[in-house]
């Protein structure tokens, strides 16, 4: 069976992605690399955040309205059309999401990757263009400044919501000096942030 590929937006950075199967599923390597790309799509077509977030049923919409699609062999609709096997196509949609994970590869690092981002973004209503916090294609959020900044901020927002939980963790037990050094330096860090952002709004 041919490799079905994901669409790339041109002049847009790609990442190195690869899928594999996920430890305990029945799939090999090479069917996750069938697979994949369409369980990714149907990401995209949903907004879902990553193929793990996907709804069984999202799949199945897909796959039961697509006749070529390669996920119907997984699903086994060519066993049985009646609507009865419909449940039990959900299910194996729901062991397929499970079975495969996405991969990229930065440098010598390896780490599952998020399809979309959260950040502030234009959301058109009606005559109006409100701004919404939502969920943002990581690749518009690339092309996009004002988009790209409220992605950072979000992610910023999270470490330092993180170093706060530490602090006040490691408060109450005296920590290993790896992790001491790593706390007091991020606090640092965020302190000459801080003071930064706060001269930038002068």
């Amino acid at each position: 069976m041919k490799k079905k590929k994901v669409p790339q937006r041109l002049g847009v950075p790609q990442v190195a992605a690869r899928f594999v199967a996920a430890t305990g599923s029945p799939y090999s390597n090479e069917e996750a690399q069938i697979y994949g790309p369409e369980l990714l799509r149907i990401a995209t077509l949903y907004k879902v955040a990553d193929v793990r977030s996907l709804a069984p049923e999202q799949v199945y919409a897909v796959v039961e309205k697509e006749p070529e699609n390669p996920l119907r062999s997984p699903l086994r609709f060519h066993v049985d059309d009646k609507e009865e096997a419909r449940a039990h196509r959900i299910d194996r949609a729901a062991h397929l999401i499970r079975s495969i994970q996405v991969v990229v590869t930065v440098g010598k690092l390896q780490v599952p990757r998020r399809k979309f981002v959260s950040a502030v973004a234009p959301v058109k209503q009606g005559d109006k263009v409100l701004h919404r916090s939502r969920h943002v294609l990581r690749e518009d959020a690339l092309q996009n400044d004002p988009v790209f900044r409220s992605a950072i901020f979000k992610q910023v927002r999270n470490i330092q919501n993180a170093l706060i939980q530490l602090e006040r963790f490691t408060s109450e037990r005296e920590a290993t000096p790896e992790i001491t050094l790593l706390r007091d330096s991020c606090r640092r860090a965020f302190d000459i942030y801080e003071a930064a952002v706060d001269k930038a709004a002068e």
